[in-house]
């Protein structure tokens, strides 16, 4: 027990006390460091959904691209597959523009026109949008 005299707290008591605080502060820093890892560890502070977004933004350069193409050379047609060495050929979408963040070359598609409504599909190295046709 904690006995008080006149004096205020005895050193012992004073070790005892600041023994507790130091331990508490010592597990609330782990407790801390394995929430921030675990964190980490589930994907909330990485970048998947950063590298999503930019994959979507490639495959709306292609689809704007795809669409400018279509409208210069096929307008009218029902079903046609534009492909991206086409585009890049009338220069109409760069390799910055194709190139997704942390991906080392440029990604890879086409443009498909069905009864004249388009639908994108690329093929990067880590990436391939759902429906991609080799």
């Amino acid at each position: 027990m904690l006995h008080l005299n006149n004096k205020g707290w005895s050193l012992k008591e004073m070790v005892f006390l600041s023994s507790i605080l130091l331990a508490f502060l010592l597990v609330a820093i782990f407790m801390i460091i394995r929430l921030y890892h675990g964190l980490n560890k589930s994907g909330i502070t990485d970048t998947p959904v950063v590298q999503k977004y930019l994959y979507e933004d490639v495959e709306r350069n292609v689809l704007d691209a795809g669409i400018d193409y279509y409208n210069e050379y096929y307008n009218g047609e029902e079903n046609i597959r534009i492909t991206v060495s086409k585009i890049r050929r009338k220069g109409l979408i760069t390799s910055n523009e194709l190139h997704a963040e942390g991906e080392k070359r440029s990604c890879d598609g086409y443009v498909e026109f069905q009864d004249g409504i388009p639908g994108v599909f690329i093929k990067c190295e880590n990436y391939m949008t759902k429906g991609y046709e080799e």
